[in-house]
């Protein structure tokens, strides 16, 4: 049994076909709409999934919620769910903090009161660890989700944080059209081959923080470790689309 939260957005969505394909998965599927609300594309691909798939909508931040509609023992968690909104940061107001960080914050800590799934999967984003112009408070949450991770995972539960780079085809940042520009989309990631190596991860174990992109970041943070010690400011990192 799969519990999959932002389910029916781009990333969800593409994970669970791969998770029913693959393994024949019975997946749950946690989104904020009812039923009724959902564009005609989502309740078309639960229909044409009934057999293996459950639509709950609820606030995953709502503990006694969750406690009602996930009765059965969960084998796998991707917490998929987020929320940014681009602002410069003299724009971002406690309100819009509040708003990004709550489904990846207080969805997490929810979750993890109520479930205890053998694998849980967080979908951070590479923010976290490279920041991100005009979403800090987007990383913010994302590097929460990373530091959670390792802190459960060192209280004996296997939990990964996944720090994706943009996937251009789905997702927040296809969405939002930050993939769009030809040296931005060669770094993004296709949706089958994200998929491909979250399957490889989900059977890799070993760590709580996996970085999943095409560039190679390892030169870049060398650099930017440098530039501290010299007290000088790094050159802005490789631009990525967030997913």
């Amino acid at each position: 049994h799969v519990v999959v939260t932002g389910g029916l957005g781009g990333l969800g969505r593409a994970c669970a076909t791969r998770l029913i394909a693959q393994w024949d998965a019975q997946v749950t599927v946690i989104g904020r709409r009812t039923l009724a609300d959902l564009p005609s594309s989502a309740r078309d691909w639960l229909a044409k999934n009934d057999s293996n798939l459950r639509y709950v909508e609820t606030d995953i931040a709502d503990e006694a919620r969750l406690s009602a509609v996930l009765t059965q023992p969960v084998d796998l968690l991707l917490h998929c769910a987020g929320h940014v909104e681009n602002r410069a940061l003299a724009d971002v107001t406690a309100a819009s903090v509040e708003r990004v960080l709550h489904p990846k914050r207080a969805g997490a800590q929810a979750l993890s009161a109520v479930l205890d799934p053998r694998l849980t999967v967080y979908f951070s984003s590479l923010s976290a660890v490279t920041g991100a112009d005009k979403a800090v408070d987007y990383a913010a949450a994302n590097a929460y989700l990373d530091a959670y991770a390792t802190a459960q995972t060192n209280t004996v539960r296997e939990t990964i944080s996944i720090g994706w780079d943009g996937w251009y085809e789905t997702g927040m940042a296809a969405d939002a059209g930050l993939v769009v520009s030809d040296s931005v989309r060669s770094r993004a990631l296709g949706t089958q081959q994200a998929v491909s190596a979250l399957m490889d991860a989900l059977t890799s174990g070993g760590s709580s923080h996996v970085l999943i992109s095409k560039t190679n970041y390892d030169g870049y943070m060398e650099t930017v470790q440098k530039a501290v010690q010299r007290d000088d400011q790094p050159d802005a990192g490789p631009q990525h689309g967030r997913p």
